[in-house]
């Protein structure tokens, strides 16, 4: 495009005039439930055509208005940061040139199609640009986190074009599986369907990873309801199971590369329990994953391998979940009986975006532009290699970032040679959400008040836990009081957050 700054403040003037006119507009609706010429009329002075406008409800003009902004802050989010993200990997520029281009058209001549633009047809024109979808996949390739404007362009990709209808329904059914009164359904499913093969547990995992991903969202506003929300749980929870057996399989496999053998992939699920605890919240899986380790056995049937009474030749994974939901999810490790477990070190990862999803979107990437779509063949990868996105912490210092921003945790915990290896996650909730909205109110009362942007961003929990509450070393630039209201919404009755926000400035000041 010629002078990209230009075209995208004339958009962004666009974009403000249609706010107006949807304003305008607005306020005519509700005084013409009965006589309606007066919108039309008011759209013609604007120089619209009447023609091309019909009476909508409130809730139709909204959210086509929230849709196109949250569409178009996310193309610009992504073009302002492409060149430093992508400068190994191509101009941010040509990678968004169509998906601008189909922004335009849809916008016409000087905004002529503002009344009318479509915006499920602008996802789709979006959705067809190769380059765009191909160079978020190659970020997340690399090892990189997406940023806000990326994360919500893939998040409106895999809900238009990966969740359909039937996948909803099979996750659904698999949440019905999992309760108090017994899993049986379900290991029946992960003996019969899922580990048939390393692609079958592949395509699980994925399909769960795409209907969890969040994007910027809090979880109802994803999952739409409290109720529903709170059944994903369980798809969670069952997600970090697979990801165990997946490690597990991985493991073995890498050893008999070493080895210079073959070893033909035969799985079971031998035991499956889980129990979900009210008091404290806690979904518990426990497992125990039989794999093949004998390269004799390809003659063997799968039936043949589930039904061994007594198998020989095989590893024995013992592997636990557990899953501590709800804003106040900590707190239930704080008893003694959790102190040596909070010393133990853990992998810790910041990225909920798994290499299967990344083949998922490929595959539906394919079918819409027709051929073999592959990251290879748009970039050559980074000489440095893959970034790894884990790190090693103590469990502790993971149930202090979950603690500090209403977070959940899931500690899994797997047997190796007598030895157990820990993985850590730690998810967003709308308690999360409500935290950052009033770090943002503060923020907008004194803008020199410390507030992690470009971690919040990033969704580097661990940077904004230590920017609010202070790190190792207990420094922070936020007056306590200020702090609690933050966390947690209280104040005192003889405060109001305006003269929080001035004992935060003397609380500072005194500090220098």
């Amino acid at each position: 495009m010629g002078n990209h700054r230009a075209d995208r403040e004339e958009l962004n003037r666009l974009i403000e005039e249609y706010k107006q006119i949807m304003a305008d507009y607005m306020d005519s609706v509700f005084r013409a439930n009965s006589v309606r010429i007066g919108a039309q009329e008011l759209l013609a002075k604007r120089g619209f055509s009447p023609p091309h406008i019909a009476v909508v409800e409130e809730g139709d003009i909204y959210g086509d208005l929230q849709a196109i902004h949250r569409f178009w802050d996310g193309m610009v989010t992504a073009d302002s940061t492409a060149k430093a993200d992508f400068s190994a990997a191509q101009t941010g520029l040509s990678a968004l040139d169509s998906a601008l281009n189909a922004f335009t058209n849809g916008l016409g001549q000087n905004g002529e199609n503002l009344a009318t633009l479509n915006v499920e047809q602008l996802k789709q024109a979006i959705f067809e640009d190769k380059s765009l979808i191909t160079s978020l996949l190659i970020k997340m390739e690399s090892g990189e986190a997406l940023n806000y404007g990326e994360r919500e362009l893939l998040y409106q990709y895999i809900q238009s074009e990966v969740l359909d209808e039937a996948t909803i329904d099979e996750i659904k059914e698999i949440e019905s599986m999992i309760s108090n009164e017994g899993v049986e359904a379900l290991q029946a499913r992960l003996n019969d369907k899922v580990l048939v093969s390393k692609e079958a547990l592949d395509q699980e995992i994925a399909m769960l990873q795409a209907y969890l991903y969040l994007g910027n969202n809090g979880p109802r506003d994803h999952f739409g309801s409290r109720e529903q929300a709170e059944k994903a749980e369980r798809a969670r929870a069952y997600l970090a199971l697979l990801t165990q057996y997946k490690t597990a399989i991985l493991d073995l496999e890498t050893e008999a590369k070493t080895g210079g053998v073959d070893i033909p992939f035969l799985a079971k699920v031998d035991h499956l329990s889980y129990k979900r605890n009210v008091d404290p919240h806690i979904h518990t899986f426990e497992t125990e994953l039989t794999l093949n380790i004998s390269q004799y056995a390809g003659d063997m049937t799968r039936e043949e391998f589930l039904n061994m009474e007594y198998p020989v030749l095989v590893r024995i994974n013992e592997s636990t979940v557990n899953y501590y939901i709800g804003g106040n999810a900590v707190n239930s490790l704080e008893a003694e009986e959790y102190a040596e477990l909070m010393k133990e070190r853990a992998s810790y990862t910041v990225n909920f975006i798994g290499e299967e999803i990344q083949q998922l979107v490929l595959g539906e990437l394919s079918k819409r532009v027709g051929g073999v779509v592959n990251i290879a063949d748009v970039v050559t990868r980074h000489e440095t290699g893959k970034q790894e996105l884990e790190n090693q912490l103590t469990i502790n210092e993971a149930k202090v970032t979950a603690g500090n921003l209403g977070m959940e945790l899931l500690i899994s915990k797997r047997n190796v040679y007598g030895e157990n290896q820990y993985t850590v996650e730690v998810q967003p909730t709308d308690v999360t959400y409500s935290i950052l909205e009033r770090w943002k109110e503060v923020k907008a009362i004194d803008p020199t008040i410390e507030y992690p942007d470009e971690a919040i961003q990033n969704q580097d929990w661990q940077t904004v836990s230590e920017s609010l509450r202070g790190s190792s070393d207990g420094s922070t630039r936020i007056y306590p009081s200020l702090q609690e209201y933050i966390a947690s919404g209280e104040i005192h009755e003889e405060d109001t957050v305006e003269e929080l926000v001035e004992k935060n400035k003397r609380y500072n000041n005194e500090k220098e």
